[in-house]
C-alpha cells in the first residue's frame, strides 16, 4: 500500500471512485428507507455497468505487461480498493459469495486503500461498512467520462453499421471548439482506446473526407475517415432518395385531389402535409449527401 493524491489520480480512477461514492450514498438512502430492493439494485448497478463494464475496460492497458509500472501499480491499487468497499456493499444481500471473494482479495490484497488503508478485516462480516469520503466526489470527471461514453458507444455503433473490424483502428477528426473541444482533449487517450482509434484530431476546422462517416452528438461531429465505400454508399443513398421521391410524390397526388381535400377530416389532412415536409427534409438530406459524395 501508498497513499495516493486523489486529486492526481488519473482520470478514470477518480471517475470510479466518484461514481463509488454515488453508489454507496445510494445504498445506504434506500435502506434508510426500507426500500431493500431498490439498495441491491443500486449497488448491482454499480458493480456490472460502472466497474465490469467500464472501469475494467478503460485499465486494461495499464495493467499489461510493459506498461509503466507506477502507472500499473496505481491502478492495481484503486481497483483492490473499490473492489474492496463493493463487496462491504453487496455483502448483505450475497453474503455467501461476497465472503468467498473478501478471502480471495485479503490474499491478493492484504492492504487496500486510496489516501489511507482501509481497516483491514479477515472477516467481511465483520467489516466496517462503507462510508463515503467529501474528497472523492468529482462531478467535473463524471461529466467528462459521461461525454466519452457517449461518444464510445455512438462511434461503436457507427462502427458496427459499416461493419469495420474490431480490430482496425481508424483515424478520427473531431469538429468542435471551446468547452466541447476542451473535454474532448481531456477525454482523447480513453475514447481512442475504447472506440477502436488509431489518432484523434480536434479543432473547429477539421474537415471530412469523402469516405468519411459522421457521428454527430450536440454541436460536435465527429469523422471517422476510410469507413464509406464511395460506391457503395451512392448507390445506397440514390435507393433511398428514390424511395422517398416515390413517398412524396404519393401524398402530393394526394393533396392535390380535390376530392379528398374536401370530405378527410381537417387533422387528417395537417397529418399528411406533416408526412409531406418531413419526407422533403429527408430528401434534402439524402441529395446534400450524395452532392457531397
Amino acid at each position: 500500500f501508498r497513499p495516493l493524491d486523489e486529486a492526481a489520480l488519473p482520470l478514470e480512477d477518480r471517475w470510479i471512485v466518484s461514481r463509488l461514492c454515488a453508489a454507496v450514498e445510494a445504498v445506504q438512502c434506500h435502506l434508510t428507507a426500507y426500500n431493500p430492493s431498490a439498495a441491491i439494485a443500486a449497488a448491482r448497478d454499480f458493480f456490472w455497468n460502472e466497474l465490469c463494464d467500464w472501469y475494467l475496460e478503460l485499465v486494461k492497458p495499464r495493467c499489461k505487461d510493459g506498461a509503466d509500472s507506477d502507472s500499473r501499480a496505481t491502478a492495481r491499487q484503486v481497483l483492490a480498493a473499490v473492489l474492496d468497499q463493493t463487496l462491504r456493499l453487496l455483502h448483505p444481500f450475497v453474503p455467501f459469495l461476497t465472503e468467498t471473494l473478501w478471502t480471495k482479495l485479503n490474499e491478493l490484497a492484504p492492504q487496500r486503500g486510496i489516501a489511507t488503508p482501509f481497516a483491514p478485516s479477515e472477516l467481511l462480516v465483520h467489516a466496517a461498512w462503507p462510508t463515503t469520503n467529501a474528497g472523492w466526489h468529482a462531478p467535473g470527471v463524471e461529466q467528462e467520462v459521461a461525454a466519452m461514453q457517449q461518444w464510445c458507444v455512438a462511434i461503436r455503433e457507427t462502427r458496427a453499421r459499416y461493419q469495420v473490424p474490431p480490430k482496425d483502428r481508424l483515424a478520427a477528426r473531431m469538429q468542435a471548439d471551446g468547452d466541447d473541444a476542451a473535454v474532448l482533449r481531456a477525454i482523447a487517450p480513453l475514447l481512442a482506446h475504447m472506440a477502436g482509434l488509431a489518432e484523434i484530431e480536434i479543432g473547429a476546422d477539421a474537415q471530412r473526407t469523402k469516405d468519411s462517416a459522421t457521428v454527430v452528438l450536440g454541436a460536435v461531429r465527429c469523422h471517422l475517415l476510410g469507413v464509406v465505400d464511395l460506391a457503395k454508399e451512392q448507390a445506397k443513398l440514390q435507393k433511398e432518395a428514390d424511395k422517398l421521391r416515390g413517398l412524396i410524390g404519393g401524398i402530393e397526388k394526394k393533396l392535390s385531389n380535390e376530392g379528398f381535400v374536401a370530405k378527410a377530416p381537417p387533422a387528417v389532412i395537417d397529418k399528411e402535409r406533416q408526412n409531406l415536409a418531413s419526407l422533403q427534409a429527408q430528401l434534402a438530406g439524402v441529395e446534400q449527401s450524395l452532392r457531397e459524395l
